[in-house]
């Protein structure tokens, strides 16, 4: 027994003297994990994983000291392997290392220890949308931090559950544990905590439009940020509160000020020479300047975090830049760079995902390891006397099986290359297909706006001259703006029989159907009034409606097509002298007056079309009523088709309206006609901003 008793006691200091370079080396690379998983995080994994098994290679024959000091080693080489895993968005992998961590940690009894993993499997759980589980965690660590009495990170849990109330709208819960956060974080002065809670009311109130308060609180973060004990203020909190405040501004338009303060976070980003938040600032300032229609300056930051996402490498970040630098190109013509980045963005998209399905491969092999060698290590201890007795059976079986594995390993690894090659060559032929039929599609469209294009030179040669506008309405205006490249509403004016004639016409539909009638309208006017001599409007519509009917064969036949024009047409007979004679009549528009009063006032006067179009209707013998008006030196007439008043656009998104267009238009009826176009344009401009146009515009002022 004595003898048993000394040989014990020999085999165990030999593998403490033996074991000592292995601890450094496990120590080793665990240290240089942790020094490099920001940059390299593949080559922080293989380190943990090499750190993690000779551990585990370790610990069966390993004295209790020295038991404790490989777990102590093991739960730090899990804990990078975790934040690796977490900050990658891999939660199942990362989840894995947390409950590895969560058992070690309760074998060492380690408790602070053990709710930090509880509150990062919250965090994981939380990601992946395990409500009850995140809850669950987090209580837990809170339970463990409270009897510790650790004000910091009581605060933090109370703040994660606050958060995940928020996410499933329990509006009451987080307002409770939010406030409970705050007060204990500003209780210990704590220059992180305050402004990370503060963060986050800031985005409620955000969401709830109250873009002031968000503005406020944002504020007040970037003050704490910047007075922060580190040199030169917490310089990551204070790029992202800058960021904040941008994204708030460019919320409400103030564009200019996104503008200051997207460019100091990435400032302060490129000073710290943090890469990945330079090419998300680039990205926004590329959003905002092309939002303003800076396109140049859109290209410029685009292009330059195309620049810096390649020198880091990170194919999702080219794949983004190369996106909006697609949108740009393609907008400025650029056919060619155009196809150059969607190439680009096509090829990127593939490559992170061939990268993604291959480490998510990687991943779950070296989580089955961990989980093998756990159970193998569990099954080890048990049996300890059993394997020091049977040592030298014990290491042939080790060898056998660490045999096996690799060969199963090696044949593994050969099977998923094969597959992902195939994968690689089937989507490499499907990207070359779908980039030939993208540039066969490319030039198809090039063919067909070429042709539109001249189409508008075609139809733009129909339209009256400028000089004449000028000769026959000295003082005038024309507001006109197609809301494709050719247009269905069109202007046309002509002298004839010492009369002055203008015309709004507003053709079915608008593009090259559009275009097609209005020029069938032009040649029409022109023969019923240059050529025929018929000058009163409402004989001129009705000889207009009667040819249309005729060219488009219309009959009333159930299901023929329905097409016509929309038109207010106005003759003025003595326009110079002291008033002039003015005669309209209108097919669905009306003629409005701006007439002087005796008081010196002002009011809008409406002549009302007939309620039917020029084309066939079931009213089709019914003559155009034509109304004559005197109207005196200095008044105002303008006439115009329906789309100013229908394009929708302010803060609401709504229609602009008619009454809103009468209100505009009286409001600066005195000022001279080419300043009243210019004005009229830029309301246009102002209540349209970002949206669609949704018609072709067409208004026309005359003074008298």
């Amino acid at each position: 027994m004595k003898r048993l008793s000394v040989t014990f006691v020999f085999f165990s200091c030999a593998a403490v003297v033996f074991s000592q370079p292995d601890t450094v080396a496990i120590r080793q690379l665990v240290r240089q994990a942790a020094n490099t998983w920001r940059d390299q995080p593949d080559s922080a994994v293989l380190l943990d994983t090499k750190a993690i098994a000779l551990a585990d290679k370790l610990l069966p024959s390993a004295s209790l000291a020295l038991r404790e000091k490989l777990l102590r080693m093991k739960i730090d080489a899990l804990d990078v392997l975790s934040t690796v895993h977490h900050e990658h968005g891999r939660m199942v992998q990362a989840l894995g290392c947390y409950n590895q961590m969560k058992d070690l940690l309760e074998q060492v009894r380690d408790t602070i220890g053990l709710a930090g993993v509880l509150y990062g499997l919250g965090e994981a759980y939380n990601i992946q949308g395990n409500i009850p589980k995140t809850i669950e965690c987090y209580s837990e660590a809170l339970k463990i931090y409270e009897k510790k009495n650790r004000k910091h990170d009581i605060a933090l849990q109370l703040y994660c559950l606050g958060r995940t109330y928020s996410t499933q709208g329990d509006s009451l819960k987080r307002d409770e544990y939010f406030a409970r956060s705050l007060r204990l974080f500003e209780e210990i002065n704590d220059g992180w905590g305050i402004p990370l809670v503060k963060r986050s009311l800031a985005g409620i109130a955000v969401k709830k439009g109250q873009y002031d308060k968000a503005l406020e609180i944002f504020r007040e973060c970037l003050r704490r940020y910047r007075g922060s004990s580190l040199k030169g203020g917490d310089r990551w909190g204070i790029a992202n509160s800058l960021e904040s405040i941008g994204q708030v501004h460019e919320k409400r338009n103030a564009n200019d000020s996104a503008l200051y303060y997207f460019s100091q976070a990435l400032k302060i980003r490129e000073e710290m020479g943090y890469r990945q938040g330079i090419t998300l600032a680039l990205k926004e300032l590329a959003q905002l300047s092309y939002k303003m229609g800076n396109k140049a300056k859109a290209e410029e930051f685009a292009g330059r975090a195309l620049k810096v996402a390649r020198e880091v490498g990170a194919p999702s970040d080219i794949s983004q830049a190369a996106k909006e630098l697609k949108t740009i190109y393609k907008e400025k013509g650029d056919y060619k760079n155009a196809f150059d980045m969607l190439e680009l963005y096509t090829a990127m998209r593939d490559s992170v995902q061939n990268e993604e399905n291959r480490k998510a491969v990687y991943r779950q092999q070296v989580n089955y390891e961990f989980e093998k060698k756990q159970a193998e290590v569990k099954a080890e201890q048990d049996k300890k006397e059993a394997l020091v007795k049977q040592q030298d059976e014990l290491r042939s079986y080790r060898e056998f099986v660490t045999e096996i594995i690799c060969i199963v390993i090696f044949v593994f690894l050969i099977i998923i290359a094969l597959i992902l090659y195939r994968r690689y060559r089937a989507k490499k032929r499907t990207s070359e297909e779908l980039a030939v039929k993208n540039a066969i599609i490319a030039e198809k469209n090039k063919d067909i706006t070429d042709s539109i294009n001249y189409a508008r030179r075609i139809q733009t040669a129909t339209l009256p001259s400028a000089d004449l506008h000028k000769k026959l309405f000295p003082d005038s205006f024309i507001f006109f703006r197609p809301r494709d490249i050719v247009s269905g509403d069109f202007y046309w004016f002509t002298e004839k029989g010492g009369k002055k004639i203008l015309a709004a016409v507003d053709c079915t539909g608008h593009g090259v159907p559009g275009a097609l009638m209005s020029m069938i309208g032009t040649a029409f006017l022109n023969e019923i009034v240059n050529q025929r001599g018929i000058t009163e409007p409402g004989n001129i519509l009705s000889e207009l409606r009667h040819l249309v009917i005729h060219s488009l064969k219309q009959t009333g036949t159930e299901g023929e097509t329905r097409d016509g024009m929309d038109i207010a047409i106005v003759s003025i007979t003595g326009n110079g002298s002291s008033s002039a004679t003015v005669e309209f009549a209108g097919a669905n528009n009306p003629l409005w007056i701006v007439r002087h009063q005796a008081d010196h006032r002002f009011e809008m006067m409406e002549v009302e079309g007939d309620k039917r179009p020029v084309g066939y209707f079931k009213g089709k013998g019914l003559p155009f009523t034509n109304h004559a008006i005197e109207v005196k030196k200095g008044e105002a007439l303008y006439i115009f088709t329906d789309g100013y008043a229908d394009q929708f656009g302010g803060e609401k998104g709504k229609k602009f309206k008619y009454k809103q267009l009468q209100q505009a238009l009286l409001s600066i009826h005195y000022k001279p006609m080419e300043e009243q176009g210019r004005m009229m344009e830029e309301e246009f401009n102002a209540w349209k901003r970002s949206l669609e146009q949704v018609d072709d515009v067409l208004l026309m002022g005359v003074r008298i």
